[in-house]
């Protein structure tokens, strides 16, 4: 759907003359003499008028405000017209139970439409209430616009979980309240001020959003309507609200999971290995696209079994013994979160555990969080009874819900919001982590034998809202947990390497994607990372370390902290109190890297190493690693050591370029820490005389990040990601850009937009940031901004210049600004515009709009497009039941060119208009639209498309310019007579549809009208009526202007005394300097003008075509040089020996 264009348009000056002076002094015997030589500059500026800017819909939009607290009455700004106005009927007209997709049968849990009064739990149910608004007798006016609907709709209380959905009903936005725990509803709709609203008809819609409520559960809101300024007793009641009824069963879900993780540590029994467990109580719904649909809440005390036992058998054979007495029993349980805390034995603490040991990593979301996509509602006590002999009871009691659950886990990594790790058919009421004890003893660890640990749930018993009792779970088959218990694991551990701030925090984007990026002369820390596995046996602890940390040289060296230390270390997920030596490392030939290839390759043996970084350079060398010897401290399993070196960026840094860091590491465990007297790279560089290592890793063939133009990381670069190696990208400024979006006067942001009030215009200001400390000019900022399927840029609406508009296939837009001459660290102007919401967006449709910041990568750099992305949501609601506009695809027309409108009408009901009357009085001068044209002008020709069936009337009579659509005489009366639509061609002064159009149809009409001797600047205004039922007010579009173009070129010539090309503000312009305006063509004079005493000459009502200005020069004159420096606005654009502009090219399109 197009719609009307901006149409005041003005291209500003593009050339721009200066004017210099100088005076040459000839000296002759008997007489002194000046010859003045001027040198003279030329500003030439374009003008389109391209009319006046009149948007589809106009509006006053004012925040809607609520007043007050408790019982007040709801206030908005706006017109208040229930003194003359009042609700004569309401009815629901259509009441939709429930959403797809739908079930064979309407038991329990079921349902089998949307049409059958019946709901399932966690579904919702819509009310559609229309509203006939009359005028009160003796009012005094026939009509009104605007006005303000209150609407009050109350449950009964029996009717518990369940509440109004505000969120969903933005027409409430600003007004809506909750009451009696959300219950009742009171809210407030300003109608459209631009448009007659009493007589007339007005739909709003209401949204019940269900949760968990119990079965068979009936459900009757009432429903009150009125006009604000109306009396307690003009309030009107729906009286034909129908009875529906809740479907929703129990169906809950007990769940065990092994993770894997155990740990070996010291308890009142003596050594034993702890296996952490987890279980959730959930609500399960049938599947993932009916989601909990049909759920009913559980209420009062959750129980059930957890039985246990521990079985040994000879490796290779299927026989098994029973040894779970005095051999495994619960050693602690507590709540799914990252503390120590637990609930069981004091003296079995779980302090001394690596922190992923505390809660499920990625198994389940947390029993609390201020995250609540991650942590459940209200999870309640928690209590595990345990008979230390395969018997656990476990109870939940004092739980809670809200609707609303975790759809992520407690541990994983979202880049966007739209993922999860959930599906909509699970919804977590509580997650508890327990440990299981088995005692390292020799029954446990008896040669040539295998124990398993078996775990199962059972004897679930649940009561519901409704009062009955559940003992079945919807899954039973994961209830059960079947695990080795290990004896003597294998030590395992990982590594990698990262970049960080200056603060410590991490610069990547998203963890471990290589993106790294920094700015020019900051300073960094590159961190060293070994993961101790928590499975690892105490043999295998860490004891000593030695980690190679290689860097590119061209862009970093190594500092020292701010209390003068050399690295900064820590323990993950724990602590640890490891030491280090920083030795500092170069080549043997004390060059820097020659590649990436030979960094990675170089093994630690063929370096030479220092104990300071002064020493190395003293003796001539280029640092290009850091060796980190371990001095003395351990790290348990399950802990990580950090290992960070501080460096700074030198000034042979690059900005844009990629540079790399990787890193090389030996572990050794105990009894084989190395000897630091001697087997230290100071003393020897020979692996060989370095104790044996439980772990190594080196020398990976890392493939670092690179980007393509735009900033996207190329594919296959960062190749064996952190482990291998890590990325840094230099930038000269951090690129950042904001995009809001505003109410039509720009003064408040908006995020709701309302088309049946006419919101159809969405400000959006685009905020771009260069932040940094670089010194940095000349850059050019690219804002690329895509626009979604049903949103359209509004021509000439930029407050800046007008983007490069882009129509893609998929029916989105792409916007592209260039701002030009940004400077680090200094404010980018920011850029507003206009976008046109189509008229036919569904009712709470949501549109996204994007905007990318690319700025010159050769000169700051260009990171991942994810640093440089931003989004903004906004959220139409469209309510109105019918729907008329009008536009036009062409405001700028030629003079005697066609004219054409556009006028559209929607039925947005469910019901036929069997007597549908559409009239158009044509513009004409003094109407009070503001129509001003000379000439004259015919109805050409219609297209009518849409609805079939209709008939087309005209008429050539100036008394129906005084009639309105309701008029019965239409197409009766012998001023109307029934056309041709292809081929009218006659004086009419209005014409007319009618018949009757379907449900959910519509009719587009496009008018075509010929226009004779009209002039540039005449203006034509017009609008269009409609009448969908006779007992109701006429619909009336907004005023649509079409105008005639004005073209004209105007400037400036000046004196340009400094001589500098360039127009400054102490320079005075010259008066009576004969300007020409030539056909670029054939070169040949179409008029001239002198300037006036500003300087200044105007060409106007230019015929389009292509133009040359040429300015007169005498021989004491001579043209400033031309296109001096960048600025188009202030140099010139005259060539000095033809004293003539290139080709002016704009003036040959509208």
């Amino acid at each position: 759907m197009k719609r009307q264009n901006e149409n005041n348009k003005i291209v500003k000056p593009e050339n721009v003359g200066a004017v210099h002076t100088h005076t040459h002094t000839h000296t002759h015997t008997g007489n002194l003499s000046k010859k003045i030589l001027i040198s003279v500059g030329v500003l030439v500026g374009i003008m389109v008028l391209l009319g006046i800017f009149a948007l589809i819909f106009s509006l006053n939009n004012k925040k809607n405000e609520s007043l007050g607290a408790g019982n007040e009455e709801f206030n908005v700004e706006g017109i208040i017209n229930g003194d003359k106005g009042y609700i004569s009927s309401a009815q629901v007209i259509q009441t939709k139970t429930g959403t797809g997709p739908w079930d064979a049968n309407d038991e329990p849990g079921n349902d089998s439409s949307e049409d059958n009064n019946i709901v399932r739990s966690f579904d919702q149910v819509i009310w559609t209430v229309e509203s006939t608004m009359q005028m009160k007798p003796n009012s005094g006016v026939n009509s009104l616009t605007g006005g303000i609907l209150n609407i009050e709709a109350k449950l009964p209380e029996t009717c518990t979980y369940m509440k109004w959905d505000i969120e969903s009903m933005t027409w409430t936005e600003g007004t809506g309240k909750l009451s009696d725990a959300g219950r009742t509803l009171s809210a407030q709709y300003k109608m459209s001020e631009s448009n007659i609203t009493v007589p007339g008809k007005q739909t709003l819609t209401l949204i019940l959003k269900l949760e968990g409520a119990k079965n068979a559960l009936e459900i009757k809101p009432e429903i009150k309507v009125w006009l604000e300024g109306n009396e307690e007793n003009e309030k009107c009641t729906v009286t034909n609200v129908e009875n529906v009824y809740v479907s929703s069963a129990p169906k809950y879900d007990i769940r065990l999971v092994n993770r894997g993780a155990s740990l070996e540590t010291n308890t009142t029994e003596g050594d034993a290995r702890v296996y952490q467990y987890s279980f959730a109580f959930l609500l399960k719904g049938d599947t993932t696209s009916k989601g909990l649909k049909g759920v009913e809440y559980p209420q009062g005390d959750l129980t059930f079994d957890v039985n246990y036992d521990l079985q040994r058998t000879i490796i290779g054979q299927s026989n098994y013994e029973d040894i779970t007495n005095g051999n495994i029993k619960l050693y602690n349980y507590k709540y799914n979160d990252a503390t120590t805390t637990t609930l069981g034995k004091k003296e079995n603490s779980i302090t001394s555990f690596p922190s992923n040991l505390r809660f499920t990593e990625g198994i389940f979301p947390y029993s609390s969080s201020s995250d609540k996509r991650r942590g459940v509602y209200k999870n309640g006590n928690l209590k595990i009874e345990d008979n230390e002999n395969g018997l656990m009871h476990v109870t939940i009691s004092n739980y809670g819900y809200n609707g609303i659950f975790p759809d992520r886990n407690d541990n994983s990594s979202y880049p966007t919001d739209s993922e999860y790790s959930y599906t909509e058919d699970i919804g977590f009421i509580s997650i508890g982590v327990f440990y299981m004890q088995i005692n390292m003893n020799e029954e446990t660890t008896k040669e040539n034998t295998q124990c398993y640990i078996n775990i199962e749930a059972n004897n679930m018993k649940v009561n519901t809202v409704r009062g009955d009792t559940c003992t079945k779970e919807v899954d039973i088959g994961n209830n059960y947990i079947r695990a080795n218990h290990i004896t003597y694991p294998k030590g395992s551990f990982s590594k990698n390497i990262q970049y960080l701030n200056s603060s410590g925090a991490i610069l990547e984007y998203s963890w471990g994607e290589g993106n790294a990026k920094t700015a020019i002369n900051s300073e960094i820390r590159i961190r060293s990372r070994i993961i101790n596995s928590k499975n690892n046996s105490k043999k295998d602890w860490i004891w000593g370390t030695d980690e190679l940390i290689k860097f590119d040289d061209e862009a970093m060296e190594p500092i020292l902290l701010s209390n003068s230390a050399e690295y900064q270390s820590s323990g993950g997920r724990g602590s640890t109190n490891m030491k280090f030596n920083i030795l500092y490392a170069g080549k043997q030939d004390k060059t820097g890297w020659n590649s990436d290839s030979e960094m990675i390759k170089t093994t630690a043996a063929e370096l030479v190493y220092f104990d300071t970084l002064e020493e190395l350079k003293q003796n001539g060398y280029v640092c290009v690693a850091v060796m980190a010897e371990s001095q003395s401290g351990y790290v348990a399993s399950g802990i990580e050591i950090y290992l960070s070196i501080p460096m700074k960026l030198k000034d042979t840094a690059k900005v844009g370029e990629v540079y790399q860091t990787v890193n090389d590491v030996w572990i050794y465990n105990e009894g084989n820490a190395p000897d630091r007297s001697t087997q230290t790279y100071l003393k020897t560089t020979d692996r060989s005389n370095f104790p044996a290592t439980v772990w190594s890793q080196g020398n990976l063939p890392y493939v670092k990040t690179s980007y393509d133009s735009n900033g996207q990381i190329e594919q296959g670069s960062h190749g064996g990601g952190l482990v291998y190696g890590n990325s840094l990208l230099i930038i000269g400024a951090e690129q950042k850009v904001g995009m809001t979006s505003w109410n039509e006067d720009a003064t408040e942001r908006k995020t709701n937009y309302d088309i049946g009030r006419n919101e159809n215009i969405i400000n959006y200001r685009i905020a771009p940031q260069l932040n940094g400390n670089a010194d940095i000019d000349g850059v050019t900022v690219k804002l690329t901004t895509t626009l979604p399927k049903g949103l359209e840029y509004v021509a000439g609406s930029a407050d800046y210049r007008e983007p490069n508009i882009i129509n893609n296939s998929d029916g989105t837009t792409t916007l592209i600004w260039e701002i030009y001459n940004c400077s680090v660290g200094e404010s980018v102007r920011t850029v507003d515009f206009k976008v046109h919401i189509d008229e036919e967006t569904a009712n709470g449709t949501q549109y996204t709009t994007q905007t990318v910041i690319l700025a010159d990568n050769d000169k700051v750099g260009n990171s991942d497009p994810k640093n440089r992305t931003v989004t903004n949501t906004i959220t139409v609601t469209n309510l109105s039941s019918h729907r008329l506009y009008k536009e036009t695809d062409e405001p700028i027309v030629e003079k005697n060119q066609m004219i054409k409108y556009h006028i559209s009408y929607k039925n947005n009901t469910d019901e036929n208009v069997p007597e549908f009357q559409l009239l158009d009085i044509l513009p004409y001068n003094g109407d009070v639209r503001g129509t001003k044209y000379n000439g004259t002008y015919i109805l050409d020709h219609l297209e009518i498309t849409g609805q079939t069936g209709l008939k087309t009337y005209i008429s050539t009579d100036e008394s129906v310019r005084n009639i309105t659509a309701k008029d019965e005489n239409i197409g009766i009366s012998n001023n109307w007579k029934e056309v041709n639509i292809n081929n009218i061609k006659d004086n009419a002064t209005a014409f007319a549809v009618k018949g009757e159009i379907s449900a959910g149809q519509g009719v587009d009409i496009m008018v075509y009208l010929t226009p004779t001797g009209n002039q540039p600047k005449d203006i034509y205004v017009n609008s269009a009526t409609a009448q969908t039922n006779k007992d109701s007010e006429e619909m009336t579009s907004t005023d649509i202007i079409v105008q005639v173009v004005s073209r004209k070129i105007q400037g400036k010539v000046w004196d340009d005394s400094n001589r500098n090309g360039v127009i400054d503000s102490s320079e005075k312009y010259l008066e009576g300097r004969v300007v020409k305006l030539l056909n670029s063509t054939n070169n040949t004079e179409v008029t001239r003008i002198t300037t006036n005493a500003q300087g200044e000459y105007e060409f106007t009502d230019l015929a389009k075509g292509t133009y040359k200005v040429e300015v007169e020069v005498d021989d004491l004159h001579e043209l400033t040089d031309k296109e001096v420096g960048s600025n188009r606005e202030i140099n010139s654009k005259f060539n000095q020996a033809s004293k003539q502009t290139d080709e002016i090219t704009k003036l040959n399109t509208i």
